[in-house]
Parts: C-alpha cells; sequence; structure tokens
C-alpha cells in the first residue's frame, strides 16, 4: 500500500510511516557514507540532569497497577523498548487504515523472554481496528506478556502531539520499567523538520522537534536519570536529518531512521524483535542493523508483491551513533561559516538540483513532480560543494559524517528517473521549495546556527 498522499501547498499531507502535510501541525502552530562498518560497539556516556519530583500522570483508571515486576531486589532488566504510537489516519483510515494492529500483531507474534520489557502507550486515532480492545476515547498504556497485550493504564484521552503526554509516558516508562539498556520509539507520521506524531483527535496537532528535545529534558531531570538511554528510533517518514540527530544526542547514544519517506506498513517488528529474544546481550549496533535489514527486506517483499514504486523500492534506513555528533556539528558548522559568503538566493537554490532530495509529493495521478519537506542527503551536499568550490576543504566533515553513520542501506531500483543509490545516510535542511517556513527552522528548532543563518539568508520561503 502507497501512503504517500498529494503534497499540495498549504494542504498536502504527511506520510509515515506516509506523510501528509497538513497532517501533521504544531502545538498551536500549522505545521504540516557509504559506511557500513561499526564503530566502537555501544557506550553509556554520563549526563548532567536536575533532580526534581517525579512522574506526573493523570490515570483515570487502571486494569492492573502500574507498577512493574521488572526488577527483582534492585536489579534491571537486561532490555526495555518504550512505544510510543499515535495511531492517527493511519490507523483509523477506512481504506489503508489498520497498520498500527499489523505491527501490534508482528509484535505480540515473539515470544520475550521475562527480562526484556515491551511497553506501549496508544492513542491518537479516531478508531482502532484490532481486537486487542484498544479504545480510541483513552490513552492506553499496555505491556506485552506472553504474546498478549495486558493493559496496565487507562488514562483520560489526551493529544499526542502534546509535549506534556510524551513527557508523562516517558517518566512513567523509566520509573516502572528500568533496565540495562532502553529504547525509545515513535510510532506515526513524520516530517523532518516539522516535526512528528499527528493526533486526528486534537486537529492533527503534532510534536515539533523542540517539544520532543523539551519532553526528554524534563524527564531525565524528574526521574533523574545520569545516563543517556541506548537509542531511539523514529518508525516514521523523513526523520534522518542532522538537526533531529543533533537534540537526540543528549539523550540517546544511538538512532535509527528513514532518509525517505516509509510506507505505512513499517518497521518487520516480528525479525528483528525476534532476534533480540533470542540474544538479549547483543550489541545495539547489531540490533539496529537487524532493524535496517529486515524493513528493506519487508519493503522489497511488498513492492514485488504488490506492485507499487516510491517509499518500497526506495526504502532507506540509517544508523546513527550519536556519541559522535559533537564533533560532526563542530566540522559541519565550521564548513557552513566558511560558506556563508558563497551563495545568492538563485545559486543557492539550484545548488542542490543534482543532490538526492526526500519527501517527493504526489497528486491523484501519481507524481506532482516536488519535493515539498527541503530534505537533502548530506553526503551529496558535501560533494557539491567540493566540486563548486576549490578553495573549501569538505574532508574534515566527511570523516566526521562517516564517523556518524555506522549502518546505511537504501533501495537500489530506480524511479522517475532517479535512483536511491550512494546515499550517505543523513539529510540536511535546506529551504529551496517554498514549502517551508522559517518556524520550522527556527533557533528553537536547530542548533546548526550558521547553517540556519545561509538558510535565512538565501533560502526560499513560504510564509504560512
Amino acid at each position: 500500500m502507497n501512503k504517500r498522499l498529494p503534497c499540495i501547498l498549504l494542504t498536502s499531507l504527511l506520510l509515515l510511516t506516509g506523510c501528509d502535510k497538513n497532517d501533521i501541525t504544531t502545538s498551536g502552530n500549522d505545521l504540516s557514507n557509504n559506511s557500513s562498518i561499526s564503530n566502537s560497539g555501544d557506550s553509556s556516556t554520563t549526563i548532567t540532569s536536575t533532580s526534581s519530583s517525579g512522574s506526573s500522570s493523570s490515570s483515570s483508571s487502571s486494569s492492573q497497577s502500574s507498577s512493574s515486576s521488572s526488577t527483582i531486589d534492585g536489579e534491571k532488566d537486561a532490555y526495555t523498548i518504550l512505544l510510543y504510537m499515535c495511531g492517527s489516519d493511519l490507523e483509523s483510515s477506512s481504506d489503508q487504515g489498520g497498520l498500527a494492529t499489523a505491527n501490534l500483531k508482528e509484535i505480540l507474534s515473539v515470544n520475550l523472554p521475562d527480562n526484556v520489557n515491551f511497553v506501549i502507550e496508544t492513542g491518537g486515532a479516531k478508531s482502532w481496528k484490532t481486537t486487542y480492545g484498544i479504545s480510541s476515547s483513552k490513552l492506553g498504556r499496555y505491556e506485552v506478556k506472553n504474546k498478549k497485550l495486558v493493559l496496565k493504564e487507562s488514562l483520560s484521552k489526551t493529544n499526542m502531539g502534546s509535549s506534556s503526554t510524551l513527557q508523562s509516558f516517558i517518566e512513567w516508562g523509566l520509573n516502572n520499567y528500568p533496565s540495562e539498556k532502553t529504547g525509545f520509539i515513535f510510532w506515526n507520521h513524520g516530517g523532518a523538520m516539522r516535526g512528528i506524531c499527528s493526533d486526528e483527535n486534537y486537529n492533527n496537532d503534532s510534536l515539533l522537534n523542540s517539544e520532543v528535545k523539551s519532553a526528554f529534558s524534563k524527564a531525565f531531570a524528574n526521574t533523574n536519570i545520569a545516563t543517556k538511554l541506548e537509542w531511539v528510533g523514529y518508525d516514521a517518514c523523513l526523520m534522518a536529518v542532522q538537526d533531529i540527530a543533533e537534540f537526540n544526542s543528549n539523550y540517546f547514544n544511538y538512532m535509527i531512521a528513514s532518509q525517505e519517506s516509509e510506507p505505512g506498513e513499517g518497521w518487520d517488528y516480528d525479525v528483528w524483535l525476534s532476534t533480540l529474544a533470542k540474544n538479549v546481550n547483543i550489541s545495539t549496533e547489531d540490533l539496529l542493523k537487524n532493524v535496517s535489514d529486515s524493513y528493506i527486506k519487508k519493503c522489497a517483499d511488498l513492492y514485488k508483491s504488490s506492485g507499487y514504486g516510491s517509499s518500497y523500492n526506495d526504502a532507506t534506513m540509517s544508523v546513527l551513533n550519536l556519541n559522535k555528533m559533537t564533533n560532526y556539528h563542530s566540522q559541519f558548522e565550521s564548513l557552513a561559516k566558511n560558506l556563508s559568503k558563497s551563495f545568492t538566493k538563485s545559486t543557492f537554490k539550484s545548488f542542490f538540483n543534482n543532490c538526492n532530495q526526500f519527501g517527493y509529493s504526489y497528486d491523484d495521478d501519481g507524481y506532482s513532480g516536488e519535493f515539498c519537506f527541503d530534505v537533502v542527503d548530506v553526503g551529496d551536499f558535501l560533494n557539491t560543494v567540493d566540486s563548486k568550490f576549490s578553495n573549501v576543504d569538505v574532508s574534515s566533515t566527511v570523516s566526521a559524517l562517516n564517523e556518524l553513520v555506522v549502518y546505511n542501506v537504501y533501495g537500489k531500483d530506480k524511479y522517475e528517473g532517479g535512483t536511491r543509490d550512494k546515499l550517505s545516510g543523513l539529510c540536511l535542511f535546506a529551504a529551496t521549495t517554498g514549502y517551508s517556513s522559517k518556524t520550522e527552522y527556527s533557533t528553537s528548532e536547530t542548533s546548526f546556527t550558521n547553517w540556519r543563518a545561509i538558510n535565512v539568508s538565501y533560502g526560499t520561503w513560504h510564509s504560512y
């Protein structure tokens, strides 16, 4: 099923795992390497957090105690995975919904060991197609036990596009399921700098990336977390962007996300969860490589069986070692400073013509011929800089990029005259289409200040 919908100015939809531009709105605002060699394995980097009060979630009812049996005599379990599942139209749509249900079925097919916790918060959809008793009038918190979905808390319906809702789930999960390693997954629509998780019960309000950052910052302080969590994953479109990776580097050791749009079917949960169930001591890089490879195979199989192209045969997935972000950020910002006087408005727009761009738009007849999310492959950008500016050295930035991206896979089939080949695994934002507003790339949304200044000066913007 092809989930990419029309991307028309001011009315387009963000795809998720299929993304339509108006399908994603911010809280109070409209939104709408080739390196496959591992770095030095898992790491746990200490961060500074402020002591504060505990988690605050207002439960209206609960079928079971919210406390977990994940620890015995203070010992931590091996693994916890927290899944923030905002169902939206991906679940409720009458003609192409049930996609959250399909992933839940995959999850429940795996017999997880007792020392692995898989915890889910559900909401964001007007209706659910599951037989698991998920209510569209409540937020549900579930634990997967013995291949069953066990309700732990039933909360008053709340906007999943709100930072406070996300924060509450993070705190609840960290307090009740302490473990040696914790992974966190966002499931829903993604839109690069336009954010994540569109709640159709609340006007399709969505989380800005700054709201996600705020939720983790406050949750870490309130739970006294002193080290990074192990990994964050985006089962959503277009989230392998340097600005998103940078803020996540404050809270996670690794990140896995797609440069391109994802089909609505999303990750292949039964494959990689089975891998984890067989070996809870698997390295993070090996686990996330398995997530990547199984996702690409799932997309390829769907492409062959359905005849659809686009997000199936052009699928991408990247694994980033976020502990390498500090150096990458420094090198890229130094490069941007050197380039600050190198563009005009016209040359900036045309500079990316030969770069891989992502988030292709569609109309009812297929391709509309526009990329409406302003995300471009970093490696292609660096190659273009190297070819056009002989006085600018990109080698340090290229090295930093290759250290950051530890695994990168992509579909190699052609589509509309192009290929998804020779990608670097990471995107940057470049305002060239006129679809993005400056609020989407404000100082609260990016720490790449020199690159932002270039975009502000030379970019093509739209005022929503």
